[in-house]
């Protein structure tokens, strides 16, 4: 099984809710089924051949180009898992299609609305749609020199901010971060899972803004068939 180490990690809502964990550098990927808390059976698998638009014969044929990537909607209907990735050296945006299982479209960063996060791209860990509005409310970047960024979508305004002073209970850590995930409880029961180096994660509560606990151990009990 591999570690958390050079992994990414996305929400799946078409459905019953799912987090992804991808290996690119691996061609592997593992699909966790949030409401019954472990590991679907059968994985790992491949990326190649189970990800159409991905591999050799298709549009990405360098999956290990692919960086970060989450879910965002536009609509109540229609979830698009957003991939980043670096087109020998220029940063590119992928549309996957949940509904369809497909690659449904591409463009350049620079041209697209996430065009203001262009400059940081090299910089960003991981990246969650934190205040849910369909087509808009605020994405945060979480990057690797001790900032992030605030994109608030409707008004195209982007902040950089101090993790320091801001993410209560993972200061300590934001030098460990490899990864990170949301899971949508509820509507008002949101949690943010923050992967740290050492396969460690802490789980942080969206909406009361503070870390719930951790840093615990990612292993059989807590994350069944993940590592």
């Amino acid at each position: 099984m591999p570690n958390i180490t050079n992994c990414f990690t996305f929400d799946w809502r078409d459905g019953p809710d799912k987090t992804f964990f991808f290996w690119p550098n691996l061609n592997l990927y593992t699909r966790f089924d949030n409401g019954r808390d472990r590991t679907d059976s059968g994985y790992p698998k491949p990326i190649i051949g189970n990800w159409e638009g991905f591999g050799p014969n298709g549009y990405v044929k360098d999956i290990k180009e692919l960086r970060f990537a989450f879910t965002f909607s536009t609509d109540l209907a229609n979830d698009t898992i957003l991939f980043f990735r670096d087109k020998a050296g220029t940063p590119e945006l992928l549309y996957y299609s949940p509904e369809r299982d497909s690659l449904s479209g591409y463009e350049d960063l620079t041209k697209s609305r996430w065009k203001k996060i262009t400059p940081y791209f090299y910089q960003i860990v991981f990246a969650v749609w934190w205040r849910e509005r369909p087509g808009n409310g605020v994405v945060i970047f979480w990057l690797n020199n001790g900032k992030y960024l605030r994109y608030t979508v409707d008004s195209d305004h982007l902040e950089v901010k101090n993790i320091n002073g801001n993410w209560p209970g993972l200061e300590q850590y934001q030098t460990d971060v490899l990864t990170g995930v949301q899971w949508n409880r509820s509507p008002s029961n949101d949690w943010l899972f923050v992967f740290l180096k050492g396969n460690r994660y802490i789980k942080y509560d969206i909406d009361a803004d503070k870390t719930i606990g951790g840093p615990w151990r990612v292993d059989e009990t807590t994350w069944p068939g993940v590592v």
